[in-house]
């Protein structure tokens, strides 16, 4: 049972981050055309929602905000190609894999790894050059225990 409910909250936080990040691109793109009243509101929403959900845990929040963006800008992307939207692409992207490198460094315990193991940040070609032993959905995997681990704690 509670496995079950820590898979649970883990989901529920993954949603909640993506309505908070939802709600800054609405209240900055509100600033954005001059519209105060409803940029304020939905930027004085998404703070409270920070506030209550990642008081202490913001580098979830951002790995969770750079997955989310990233998707919906490589997706806009395809059918309206533009240099804001791959720079967009790119920033969220670097932001992503920084964000989840910190996260597998303050949270080590989760990956187990033995001597022969290639490490998520030699995966990514910080720590080894040549090519990896590792496919991309174990890659994804381990950063979503990272985060299941995290939220749960």
């Amino acid at each position: 049972m509670a496995k079950n409910r820590s898979i649970l909250r883990a989901w529920l936080m993954l949603f909640v981050a993506i309505v908070i990040t939802s709600l800054f691109v609405i209240g900055l793109s509100g600033l954005w055309r001059s519209n105060f009243r409803g940029a304020i509101l939905f930027l004085s929403v998404g703070i409270g929602l920070t506030f209550i959900f990642y008081r202490r845990k913001l580098m979830i929040l951002a790995v969770c905000s750079c997955g989310f963006l990233m998707s919906n800008a490589a997706l806009s992307e395809v059918v309206h190609p533009s240099l804001l939207g791959v720079l967009t692409t790119f920033g969220t992207l670097a932001g992503f894999i920084f964000f989840s490198l910190r996260l597998r460094r303050r949270y080590p315990d989760v990956f187990p790894t033995t001597g022969n193991e290639n490490t998520l940040s030699e995966d990514l070609g910080v720590g080894k050059i040549g090519p990896s032993r590792r496919g991309f959905t174990q890659r994804a995997s381990e950063i979503w225990n990272v985060l299941k681990y995290a939220l749960a704690n």
